[in-house]
């Protein structure tokens, strides 16, 4: 009988270390999503077709997380989760954003087989461990890195932010001016919005033909994302009521979240909604950009 194929120690070591910063990456990502739903507090009710994607989808995160030290039972466990997801939702199957997953799960695997089949280490091996630790300090970094810039795209207030924030003594006020939707599907691209803050920094007012209800102040990005220049200094969290656009049976979720600057005595920021209308069979984006002013103080 021939021997065995040994594979050289260097090949088991980088795939491995290609799954951890994989598997890092994607548990950082899903964290910091899930943990910015979390607090903005939308927990929907689930459907039964959702809860089954959900569960695929948490088999697969706990697999990343047992195959840490157990390879193969977790390298398994994200492919049953992958293909439960296939099989109740078949599109998500060819979406490179989901294949990341049972990726990761077949780069387990193989380490598992790859390390059955390893040469044994040469003497000269063990000196390397410097090297290594000084590659697994540079993952966690820029595992971090990117966990932090996540943090500031999908939680608000972001991780490093404060939970609340002091209201600007020039963002008390009427604010008023017109947006512009981006989307081609919305005939009309225009729309009147309206917005008064009082001295607890609640908003309320009107965007297009829907009332904005009990918008709560929050810092919508930290020193860190400042530093990057990424999104805006506040956001308004609050409630839709109505159609956006009565004419075009536009409604959009219930919850709206406003981005934006103040620039004096300018507010420049924008939204994003998901949307029905009768342009749409099923949701779809609507994406709104406006520039206020404030409101002249009446003198009596």
């Amino acid at each position: 009988m021939s021997p065995s194929p040994q594979v050289h120690p260097s090949l088991v070591t980088l795939v491995r270390w290609v799954a951890h910063v994989l598997s890092v990456l994607i548990l950082f990502f899903f964290a910091v999503m899930i943990g910015g739903d979390v607090m903005h507090g939308q927990t929907p009710h689930l459907k039964p077709q959702e809860f089954l994607i959900f569960a695929a989808m948490a088999a697969q995160l706990i697999g990343l997380l047992i195959a840490f030290r157990w390879e193969t039972p977790g390298g398994l466990t994200v492919l049953l989760g992958f293909l439960l997801q296939a099989v109740v939702l078949p599109k998500s199957a060819l979406n490179p954003f989901f294949a990341v997953l049972p990726f990761t799960g077949l780069l387990r695997l193989s380490c598992a087989w790859l390390g059955r089949h390893q040469a044994p280490l040469p003497p000269a091996v063990a000196g390397k461990r410097a090297s290594h630790r000084i590659a697994l300090t540079a993952s966690l970094v820029v595992a971090v890195f990117l966990g932090l810039v996540s943090s500031e795209i999908f939680m608000s207030p972001p991780l490093m932010a404060p939970r609340h924030v002091a209201v600007p003594a020039g963002l008390v006020g009427g604010w008023q001016g017109q947006a512009r939707v981006a989307n081609a599907w919305v005939r009309q691209r225009r729309l009147p919005v309206k917005l008064a803050v009082d001295a607890s920094g609640m908003a309320e007012g009107t965007i297009g033909d829907a009332r904005f209800l009990r918008g709560k102040l929050l810092p919508a990005r930290s020193w860190f994302g400042r530093a990057l220049r990424m999104g805006t200094d506040y956001v308004f969290v609050g409630r839709l009521e109505g159609p956006v656009i009565a004419a075009e049976a536009i409604r959009c979720d219930s919850t709206a979240t406003i981005a934006f600057d103040l620039a004096g005595d300018h507010l420049h920021g924008g939204l994003g909604l998901s949307c029905t209308g009768t342009a749409v069979r099923t949701r779809a984006p609507v994406t709104i950009f406006f520039k206020l002013d404030r409101e002249p103080v009446a003198t009596p």
